[in-house]
């Protein structure tokens, strides 16, 4: 009786950490929607992906109609992706939601300074029902440029363009973006929204 009580412990056990097992490290979930008015014209949403065993958290901001009704069923957008300095979401956000005011689609992700981070990143955001493929753009502020300028350079033309806030970028890298497919926006920590509009407009996204 004691071996057949301790037979069923075990596998009580057992199947404890096979569920619990399941449940941390299974099929991805659905990501959960949290939508949050932004404007009169902005909604956004958060982001969530695992890489490489670890999930990577972000934020949309999209377009939306006066009842609030995002408008990513009536086909795709360009979308911005913003890789900020972490705990300084302040500007990116601010930056997001005047791009989704416009109808831009604006990712906003804490940038952790690995360009394989932006890349499988971008490569998820692109895959997003509302990204047009052929309009990602990238953009950084600070200390985050740098891995983001990495990153472009190895995605090429999977890119659009990229915007770069009061960079930091070695001497390597800065002689490296002439051979982007496109030219970069530089700008100051201070830059205008009408110049990024511009830059955008220039490179098709503002249709």
């Amino acid at each position: 009786m004691k071996k057949l009580l301790l037979s069923l412990a075990a596998a009580l056990v057992l199947a404890s950490l096979g569920f619990f097992g399941w449940k941390a490290f299974g099929p991805e979930k659905v990501r959960e929607r949290i939508t949050t008015r932004e404007g009169t014209n902005v909604v956004s949403e958060e982001l969530s992906y695992y890489l490489h065993g670890k999930k990577a958290f972000g934020k949309v901001y999209k377009p939306c109609d006066e009842d609030g009704r995002s408008v990513e069923s009536e086909g795709t957008r360009p979308v911005v992706l913003f890789f900020h300095e972490p705990l300084k979401t302040a500007f990116a956000g601010k930056m997001a939601q005047a791009l989704a005011g416009r109808g831009i689609f604006a990712c906003t992700f804490a940038c952790d300074g690995n360009e394989r981070t932006v890349r499988n990143l971008a490569a998820k955001v692109t895959g997003e029902r509302f990204a047009d493929r052929d309009l990602v753009f990238l953009a950084a502020d600070g200390f985050s440029s740098g891995a983001v300028a990495a990153a472009a350079l190895k995605l090429k033309d999977k890119a659009a363009g990229m915007i770069l806030f009061a960079p930091s970028l070695d001497e390597k890298t800065l002689r490296q973006l002439p051979r982007l497919p496109y030219e970069t926006l530089s700008a100051g920590a201070d830059a205008k929204m009408d110049e990024v509009f511009a830059y955008l407009e220039e490179h098709g996204a503002m249709k």
